[in-house]
Formats: C-alpha cells, structure tokens, sequence
C-alpha cells in the first residue's frame, strides 16, 4: 500500500524578503520532480510576504495542488500582510478533491460560480470580503462542515442554511462601520467559537437554537482602561450570555468572567 505523501514549503518567520526567490527556486525544483506522484495528500505553501513578481510562481503551486496531484489537504498563503494582494487563480475554483482549504492573505474573486464540492474544513484569513462573497463561497461548498473566520473584514451578516455546516469560529473580527454588528442565523449550528477581539456580535437564541457548545475567549489586552466603557461592555455582555444560555458546554475567559463579576455587583 503507498503511503500518502505531504510536501511543506512554510517559509520560517525569521526569514526576510530577499529570501524568498531562492526558497521558491528550491520549492519549484521539487514541485517539478513530484509532478508526477499520486501519493501527494497535502501541500503546504507558505511565503513570508506576497510580492507581485511571485505571482506566477504561487499559481504554479496552485496548479500543481489543484491540478496535478488533486491534493485534499490545501494551507496556502502569507504569514505578513502586504499593500499587494495575491488572486487565487480562476481554475483554482472548481475542485472536487480537496477536503480542507486554509487561505491566508490570499484573495477570492470566482468571475462565475464555483464548486469546492468535497470540502469539509474552510479556514479564510486576513480577507476583506466582498458583498455576497461569503455566501458565494458557502453555496459553492454544499458538504462543508466547519468554518472558521479569522481577521474577515466586509461582512455584516452571517446566514448559515446548511445542514452539514455545524461549527462555526470567528476570530478578530472588526466592523469597519461601528454602528454595525455582525447578525449570524443558523438553525443547525451546534459549535460556535469567539476568540481574540471582535467588535459586536449579534447572536439571537431562536436563530441558534441548535447550539449545544460556545467558547467565548476575547483579548481585551491591547485595550487602554481610558478606552473600556464599562456600561457598553456589561450590556453587550449580557445579550451575547443570553445568546448561548441554552447550550449544554459554555467556555468562558477571564475577561468574560470577570465582566459578570461587575455585572453582578453593579
């Protein structure tokens, strides 16, 4: 029986810019040895930073993942952010082998409809998503199962109708308008996570019914004392608490446990 080969080029993050030609150089020279394995099951690519001359060297990566070795497993992107954006390449969106998709840095812009149909586990980073977008990439994926979203940006509403769709984890996130929350409605939820910190988050029982876990872990460190109002923190506190009243497991961090404390008291 073959034995299913992962081939990883992550970049370390001592590494600086000037390095990066010659770790593709390298990355590129395997990449055209295994061009013909069948036993590849993931590919990790991972740069330092995107820069406009390397685009043609990541779509190569991603043909050779999408295309040639028809991986399941798929971590691609940038461990820094740039003013320059790397396009995940058009034949990239209509893929019926891969099972897991993690994209850091990286943008999504299908010029048609697509289909990630064996897609189990999407993890979208660092990404300013475009009106509908969210729900195009949903559509397209009709057996995913767990979604994470870290560092999204555009998105204003969240509506999940996927059965199969049951775990959901949002990290940093931050509305770019403040008058806005992000509403999220999913009947057949049953893991939700909050980590690090996110602006306003609008969870109504009835539209997570199904819930039966939530995590609630905020970073509160980056915040001043000058800047915390503690009426605003304590009032959306309670909403989001109530929120998840019903579920079975409840996780809470010292910041949200601390924060019912005053409640309390108050």
């Amino acid at each position: 029986m073959s034995v299913p080969l992962s081939l990883n080029y992550d970049m370390p993050h001592t590494s600086t810019d000037s390095d990066i030609p010659n770790f593709i150089a390298s990355a590129n020279r395997d990449l055209y040895y295994w061009r013909f394995c069948e036993q590849v099951k993931t590919f990790r690519g991972i740069l330092v930073r995107y820069d406009r001359s390397c685009a043609k060297d990541v779509d190569l990566w991603v043909h050779f993942a999408i295309k040639l070795a028809n991986v399941e497993e798929l971590p691609l992107g940038f461990s820094l952010g740039s003013n320059q954006k790397y396009e995940l390449p058009q034949f990239a969106f209509k893929n019926t082998s891969l099972k897991s998709l993690i994209l850091m840095y990286i943008e999504l812009n299908p010029y048609g409809s697509f289909n990630w149909s064996s897609l189990v586990f999407l993890s979208i980073a660092s990404l300013d998503m475009k009106d509908g977008m969210l729900e195009k990439v949903l559509s397209g994926c009709p057996n995913l199962k767990h979604l994470e979203l870290d560092s999204v940006l555009g998105i204003s509403r969240l509506e999940v109708t996927s059965v199969k769709l049951t775990y959901l984890c949002i990290k940093d996130h931050h509305n770019e308008n403040d008058d806005l929350c992000l509403e999220i409605f999913s009947h057949h939820l049953k893991y939700f996570e909050l980590l690090g910190y996110c602006d306003e988050i609008c969870l109504q029982q009835r539209n997570v019914s199904s819930l039966v876990s939530a995590n609630l872990f905020w970073d509160y460190d980056d915040l001043v004392d000058e800047e915390r109002n503690l009426e605003e923190e304590c009032r959306y506190l309670k909403e989001l608490l109530y929120s998840v009243a019903h579920v079975e497991n409840l996780g809470l961090d010292c910041w949200f446990i601390e924060l019912s404390t005053e409640l309390t008291r108050s």
